[in-house]
């Protein structure tokens, strides 16, 4: 299990990393897919490239709604920025209760993590690690350790490995309070089992 460390907003220049990403993406896209950015349509690498867009963009433009200081990211032992995500608190209804959360607006690998081809920079995890920081600090926020996005069709499962629960057939998904512990668990568990392999 790769190990990494959460990094927040203005501790990482996001903007330059995603510009290295974008044209990271295109030279896979130029090398693995002929050159045609259509030709990764309906693939998750389709998706990390559109979120390093939208990611891009809500930083130059503003019109998202994102601030700097509402991203948050892992970095791997050679402080390679692995995953990335834009956050925002938030509240949510959940079985009659409203509940305070951390919302996950956008999240992504770093394209290496998501072209098939194994890359020498690919660490495995990332976008893991990053939900279980995420999870953390929305229990130093006291929340819970709640969180809720919103999951494209072909990511749906990958959340619900994670403990994930689809609330109301929109897409979105909530991890509730027990549902954290036990995903934190989980890695934790994962984490100590390796110690002795």
């Amino acid at each position: 299990m790769n190990s990494f460390s959460y990094v927040i907003g203005n501790s990482i220049d996001v903007s330059s990393i995603l510009d290295e990403w974008a044209l990271k993406a295109q030279e896979y896209i130029n090398i693995y897919f002929e050159g045609n950015r259509e030709n990764t349509r309906d693939t998750p690498f389709w998706d990390c490239v559109s979120k390093i867009q939208f990611l891009s963009d809500a930083i130059l433009f503003g019109d998202q709604d994102i601030t700097i200081d509402e991203f948050r990211g892992v970095v791997d032992d050679n402080q390679v920025l692995q995953a990335i995500a834009a956050i925002k608190e938030v509240e949510v209804e959940y079985e009659g209760e409203r509940l305070n959360a951390i919302a996950i607006e956008s999240l992504t690998n770093a394209p290496w993590n998501v072209v098939e081809q194994v890359q020498v920079e690919t660490k495995k995890g990332s976008a893991t690690s990053l939900v279980e920081e995420i999870v953390k600090e929305s229990q130093s926020k006291q929340f819970g350790g709640v969180v809720k996005l919103f999951a494209i069709p072909r990511a749906k499962y990958r959340y619900n490995e994670i403990g994930f629960i689809e609330t109301d057939g929109s897409g979105e998904m909530l991890l509730t309070r027990e549902l954290a512990e036990r995903f934190l668990a989980n890695q934790a568990y994962r984490r100590s089992s390796q110690l002795f392999d």
